[in-house]
């Protein structure tokens, strides 16, 4: 039986080596060390396996997208980000990417960085150790494929050194062809942050010019309105939502689900749906405050905000209005049970969401209304 030498974070993807009917079911996937896999379905067999990073905490945790004879990895890495927390670490060399590589075979294509440029000494830290950068934008979720347009689209994430530069916290659009960007959107500036920084804290790794870590983590979507015109929808940790334009990349519309100060309230972490002419959002509200000094909490359940868009939230994809939000949670009442943070799937007439109080909700799609819990 096949097993892979790293962790598994994103899901296995179905398909086959190619398009001829003989070919037999394959499995695709990537593990915490860069590695994709393709395997046979049917025995575990290793088909090919080939490593499309060498950084030492290179990792795949989105999930992969099989299109047109081509299999598009996305990199990341949260390894940089957390050995920062040592006033030691000589902080940060690594570059987020997406690679095209060829389903028969596993042979890299081409490979885009999400920064182009490698990083280069910045300056000396308060430590004495260099400061690499530009760094990190990570791709964390699933890319979205258009095959009428022929492009890729993903979010990445913070940078983890100075200087912040423009490809952080933006939508992509990158031709699925070539890999060449076709554009890409920035939507929120100078966020440079890794773990040096965490709870307000400043140790020597952490940038001199730090931001809230305000990372794209959930996969954008593609939507097409009801007059055929194709929205391109992205969620962002922050609680922000945006429509863009595919063909360019401007801004359609934003809605922030929350007024709440607190940059992590009515986050979006790891997915959203559309059905029926509606988006469906989760959310889940943290304490987590990087720029300024976080409150000390001192359980899991502290670490939840009360807000009233954590659950299920119903926006208009054409306007960005919110339909309705429902919390999660009706077996008890601290803020953790309200939260929803993975990604909903739709049936005809409803949406389920996975709660962070251990259950499946089930909702109404129409209004919002809370139908059973599993």
């Amino acid at each position: 039986m096949f097993q892979a030498i790293g962790e598994i974070r994103g899901s296995v993807v179905y398909g086959r080596l190619s398009e001829d009917d003989r070919a037999g079911p394959t499995l695709f996937f990537g593990d915490a060390f860069a590695n994709v896999y393709a395997i046979d379905a049917a025995t575990g067999a290793l088909l090919w396996k080939t490593r499309i990073d060498d950084h030492p905490v290179a990792r795949i945790v989105g999930t992969p997208v099989l299109a047109q004879g081509r299999l598009y990895v996305p990199v990341g890495s949260w390894g940089e980000e957390i050995a920062a927390m040592s006033p030691d670490f000589v902080c940060c060399t690594f570059r987020g990417s997406l690679a095209a590589l060829d389903r028969a075979t596993g042979a890299v294509i081409w490979k885009r960085y999400t920064i182009p440029t490698t990083p280069v000494e910045q300056y000396k830290n308060s430590s004495g150790n260099p400061q690499f950068g530009p760094s990190g934008a990570s791709i964390w979720s699933s890319p979205a494929y258009d095959k009428g347009r022929g492009l890729i689209y993903f979010g990445t994430g913070d940078n983890f050194s100075n200087p912040a530069d423009g490809n952080s916290d933006a939508i992509f659009a990158v031709d699925a062809t070539s890999g060449e960007v076709r554009w890409k959107t920035q939507v929120t500036a100078g966020d440079a942050y890794n773990d040096g920084c965490i709870g307000g804290l400043h140790k020597p790794t952490c940038p001199k010019q730090n931001g809230d870590d305000l990372d794209f983590t959930a996969p954008p979507l593609l939507f097409r309105q009801g007059n055929g015109k194709d929205i391109l929808i992205a969620g962002q940790k922050s609680g922000d939502t945006y429509a863009l334009d595919p063909d360019t990349g401007s801004l359609i519309w934003h809605t922030r689900l929350t007024q709440d100060p607190n940059l992590w309230s009515g986050g979006i972490w790891f997915g959203m749906v559309t059905q029926g002419g509606r988006l469906f959002i989760p959310a889940a509200s943290t304490r987590v405050i990087t720029a300024a000094a976080a409150a000390r909490v001192t359980s899991f359940d502290e670490m939840f905000l009360n807000s009233p868009v954590n659950g299920l939230n119903a926006l208009d994809p054409a306007t960005g209005d919110v339909l309705w939000s429902t919390p999660a949670g009706e077996r008890c009442k601290r803020a953790v049970c309200a939260s929803v943070m993975m990604a909903p799937i739709a049936i005809p007439g409803a949406v389920l969401a996975g709660s962070v109080d251990g259950y499946i909700h089930a909702f109404d799609e129409s209004v919002g209304q809370a139908l059973v819990e599993l």
